[in-house]
């Protein structure tokens, strides 16, 4: 059995958001799960350090996060799915800002050491613990293990269901593939992590249009065949999937704001057709989209 610090238990009151629902309450001992709404601004604040590692992703809204490194800022956009990593015993100093007026929500798990250390003498390569710190890390497995943990809390879930994707996802986060992305992209001949960072901040930016592989290809100056072989090397998916990746998580969170029509989702989600919308949710998460939160 694991057991999460004291410290990660009380780490929501030191955010300038509000949390909105947690498992505090749940008998879960792999996992922390919390939704944090957001202020519109947030000015200099540090986190907590604690034992625990914190992974924190984007539900809803985008926004300019600036992180202290070493005296300098460095700057992400999160959108949903976007992912921030702090290492156990790090703390983040942090600052933001909305880009829009949309309600910005965030989730944030924390994961006991005692997991990712037994979870890392089990997998043969895996990566250091330490090395578990990212202000923006882009990984469609970890952000759909961190979707259905967040279904899971809303369903009130049992904790063996929780605790599966607890070690689902050290798993994930500790695996070469994840921790090792930009290194590895760069070495097979794929895009660098500012590249793969221009082309998904476009994608974000314009989910509600035709996006066609030459605007993508054009983000970072490449023709369109050589971008499909270094984006699909850097992700192991085409831009394509990739895309309709990004449209689904989008239309999942739209859904569960309950403000939308099926119509107007698809509309903001890519999709002329309401029919085809349907069919590609269908295919993606086994319901239609009218289903979907009623499970």
């Amino acid at each position: 059995m694991t057991s999460l610090a004291l410290a990660s238990l009380s780490s929501h009151r030191h955010l300038p958001g509000k949390r909105v629902s947690s498992s505090a309450a749940l008998d879960w001992d792999s996992s922390l799960v919390e939704v944090i709404e957001q202020p519109a601004v947030a000015t200099e604040f540090t986190t907590p350090a604690t034992p625990d590692l914190l992974v924190v992703m984007g539900l809803l809204g985008p926004l300019q996060v600036q992180s202290r490194v070493g005296g300098r800022w460095q700057a992400a956009q999160y959108h949903s799915g976007t992912i921030g990593l702090t290492a156990p015993g790090s703390s983040d100093t942090l600052r933001w800002h909305m880009i829009n007026s949309s309600p910005r929500m965030t989730l944030h798990v924390h994961l006991p050491s005692e997991l990712l250390e037994t979870t890392r003498a089990d997998l043969p390569r895996a990566s250091r613990i330490a090395d578990l710190d990212a202000l923006d890390l882009k990984d469609l497995v970890a952000a759909a293990i961190l979707r259905a943990l967040h279904s899971a809390l809303r369903r009130q879930a049992e904790a063996v269901v929780a605790d599966s994707l607890a070690q689902a996802l050290a798993a994930q986060l500790l695996s070469p593939s994840t921790a090792g992305a930009a290194a590895q992209a760069n070495a097979s001949g794929g895009l660098s992590q500012r590249a793969m960072n221009c082309v998904v901040d476009y994608m974000h930016a314009h989910l509600p249009d035709q996006i066609a592989l030459a605007d993508l290809a054009k983000q970072v100056h490449l023709s369109k065949f050589h971008f499909l072989r270094a984006f699909k090397a850097s992700v192991g998916m085409t831009p394509h999937r990739y895309l309709t990746e990004l449209r689904m998580q989008r239309a999942a969170e739209l859904l569960a704001s309950q403000r939308h029509t099926v119509s107007a989702i698809a509309s903001l989600c890519g999709y002329a057709s309401v029919g085809r919308f349907t069919a590609v949710f269908r295919q993606h998460y086994g319901v239609p989209p009218s289903s979907y939160y009623r499970l």
